[in-house]
């Protein structure tokens, strides 16, 4: 009798393809997530190179911290779940300081 394990029943642990795909549109999140940062900060401080600058150094700091902290979170435990909840909170997250911006904008 086969023994049936977690991998066998979950086709998003068989495969990397699951995790390539979500790597693509993570990478499309961030950069629309720069822009939208460079379309906010304009009126302020206008978009000049220093500026961009800023919000692109700003950026890889910000996925260095991330690989290195998510790099040990999933060599402690390599669940998918949790990867995906935590994608799903940091979009809240970034929608939710879109949003509240563009609000205060509008008043």
């Amino acid at each position: 009798m086969a023994q049936i394990t977690e991998a066998s029943e979950r086709p998003i642990l068989k495969s990397k393809v699951f995790l390539y795909v979500t790597e693509f549109f993570s990478g499309m999140s961030v950069m629309a997530a720069e822009l939208g940062a460079s379309r906010l900060l304009a009126p302020y401080f206008s978009s000049s190179q220093i500026v961009w600058t800023i919000i692109i150094g700003t950026i890889m700091i910000a996925l260095a911290l991330g690989a290195v902290f998510g790099g040990r979170w999933a060599d402690k435990d390599p669940n998918p779940d949790k990867l995906y909840m935590r994608i799903m909170v940091a979009a809240a997250l970034i929608l939710d300081m879109g949003t509240g911006t563009y609000a205060r904008q509008l008043k």
